[in-house]
């Protein structure tokens, strides 16, 4: 099977899961990085994810992991949730094939 590596001109676009510390610390880390996108935040509280979102410039935030999963603008999945969330959500989006990083 051929995989997909984003080029130059197609950023890889991202969700990040989570809300919280360790989201936007993902964010602002993010600020230095070229080649990405980010597209979406998840947060179980919609009005914190907007805030966070909008402090960022992230056009989206969803509600669910489901609701993550069902995008086809998302490449890649940051896993920014609380520690007991982790296996359950990794498993999630591995069935669904949706790339991701779980620190």
């Amino acid at each position: 099977a051929q995989v997909s590596v984003a080029s130059p001109k197609q950023p890889v676009r991202i969700a990040i899961l989570g809300a919280g510390f360790v989201a936007d610390f993902y964010l602002r880390a993010l600020q230095h990085v070229r080649g990405h996108e980010v597209v979406a935040i998840m947060a179980r509280d919609a009005a914190r994810g907007r805030t966070l979102a909008d402090r960022h410039g992230v056009p989206d935030v969803e509600t669910s992991v489901a609701a993550v999963v069902a995008r086809a603008d998302i490449d890649m999945v940051l896993i920014a949730l609380p520690h007991d969330l982790h296996v359950e959500v990794v498993r999630e989006l591995a069935a669904a094939r949706k790339a991701r990083v779980c620190t």
